[in-house]
């Protein structure tokens, strides 16, 4: 992108000089001839068509402005992109922390409750599959309580 906005202006500039009349001037030589005659060349040429150059600047202005208009979008929605994949990394590193210093915890320790319980006669074996569900399932799967 930044590229076309160099490239528009020096668009934009080519236009600005095609105000100013251009000269030009040159030397050529015949050299099969025996003395060389020499054939000097000048050339000026005159921005007569005023309009033509007036649009020519007008397009190139125009031309800039939609360059640098591109670039900023551009840039942000860059800076949007940035952001919400930033929102999205520390969203999954809260995550991280909450299964692994909440959630789990709580499951294990539930868990062993139903297991003891269990084990002493006071629950059957399909309670004991209730408490151990958030181990193997996520918490959207849950049912709440």
């Amino acid at each position: 992108m930044r590229s076309e906005v160099q490239r528009a202006i020096a668009l934009y500039s080519l236009a600005r000089r095609s105000v100013v009349p251009d000269y030009s001037w040159s030397v050529g030589a015949d050299v099969r001839k025996n003395p060389i005659p020499f054939m000097p060349t000048v050339g000026l040429s005159l921005p007569i068509w005023r309009d033509k150059v007036a649009a020519e600047i007008a397009s190139g202005r125009s031309g800039v402005g939609a360059a640098e208009a591109r670039l900023s979008v551009q840039e942000l929605d860059l800076a949007v992109r940035f952001a919400e994949t930033a929102f999205a990394w520390r969203e999954a590193d809260r995550n991280v922390k909450l299964y692994g210093q909440q959630l789990l915890p709580k499951s294990k320790a539930a868990l062993e409750t139903a297991r003891a319980a269990y084990i002493g006669g006071l629950e059957s074996f399909l309670d004991l599959l209730e408490p151990s569900a958030p181990c193997w399932r996520p918490p959207s799967a849950t049912p709440s309580p």
